[in-house]
């Protein structure tokens, strides 16, 4: 197989094939979170103050008598009744809603170099308002390595997928969560030590609660599924520790990081880890520097006799980010 050049790569993120990816994985992404949160609100028996901004736009139809287009109708909060001075009720027409916001980023990163070609894209969703939050992070790399001896050019490919849905209610002081994350690598060619599947899946239902504003300590019950080196699926019900971090560090500059634990209080945990700094150039632009760590792919539901002390995932990731929010 022969080595991707660098200006196909960068010819490839320019084109317009790419381009439309993107937007069919944005329009995609943002249809799911906004469902969720309808179907959140309808089964907490609450009323919905405005369509989700996807179900806007298709109740947007065609003026009969002018031909253009009317936006749907927002129905009417309920208001809120007050006395007057006779003892009749009336209504308060400056009863505020609850404030919600949502963020929407785009991450690339790639590079090329003699012994390696490196291509990663992530799509992060996040929708929050007073009491709930709901998320979607997805993400694909493909990775080709070389190594070369007297004679012949080995090359490894691999592809990873990632994806962390979930969603939450309550207040900072504890709230309970639904969480579904994801890791799988394939690898070619495939080898003994290195199967050519490999990863793992896991359904969470959980409590947490945050410390000092900044840290999420959490604690689930999680239905585990994990590809085995023979290449069948295996399954536990285990219980799984898990840790957020965000914090600004300068008005430009923000930290932040998730880290989930399996077996914490053994002699050789299992860690998924991942912690990014990220630094504001513009309103929709910004630089992100990530380190990754995982030990999970290949050593989950292995006994921690037989589990190996060396066998990680590390790598360090810059990157760009396209961001938007709104409110």
């Amino acid at each position: 197989m022969s080595r991707l050049p660098g200006h196909i790569l960068i010819s490839f993120l320019s084109s317009t094939v790419f381009r439309g990816y993107c937007a069919k994985i944005y329009a995609i992404t943002a249809l799911t979170i906004n469902l969720l949160f309808v179907a959140d609100t309808a089964s907490a028996g609450g009323l919905i103050s405005s369509p989700p901004l996807p179900i806007a736009l298709v109740l947007q139809s065609p003026d009969s008598s002018t031909g253009q287009t009317t936006p749907a109708t927002e129905p009417e909060e309920p208001a809120k009744l007050t006395k007057t001075a006779s003892g009749q009720s009336t209504k308060n027409p400056n009863r505020k809603r609850a404030s919600s916001s949502a963020t929407t980023e785009l991450e690339l990163s790639a590079f090329t170099s003699e012994i390696s070609d490196h291509f990663t894209g992530r799509v992060n969703i996040l929708r929050t308002d007073q009491v709930r939050r709901a998320w979607i992070r997805t993400g694909y790399t493909i990775a080709r390595s070389r190594t070369y001896s007297k004679t012949k050019v080995n090359e490894t490919d691999l592809s990873t997928l990632t994806a962390d849905f979930g969603l939450r209610r309550g207040e900072a002081s504890g709230y309970r969560f639904l969480r579904f994350v994801a890791n799988y690598r394939t690898r070619e060619p495939n080898l003994r030590d290195y199967p050519k599947k490999a990863g793992y899946s896991m359904f969470a239902i959980g409590v947490g609660r945050t410390i000092f504003s900044i840290l999420e300590s959490e604690i689930s019950l999680a239905s585990v599924s994990k590809i085995n080196k023979a290449g069948a699926t295996e399954k536990l019900l285990i219980p799984v520790y898990s840790f957020g971090l965000k914090t600004p560090l300068t008005s430009s500059a923000t930290l932040d990081g998730d880290l989930r634990l399996i077996e914490p209080f053994t002699d050789n945990p299992l860690v998924d880890l991942r912690l990014n700094l990220t630094y504001r150039l513009t309103e929709v632009l910004s630089l992100r520097f990530s380190y990754l760590a995982n030990n999970m792919l290949n050593n989950l539901l292995i006994p921690i006799s037989s589990r190996p002390e060396t066998d990680w995932d590390k790598s360090l990731r810059v990157s760009l980010v396209f961001s938007k929010s709104t409110k």
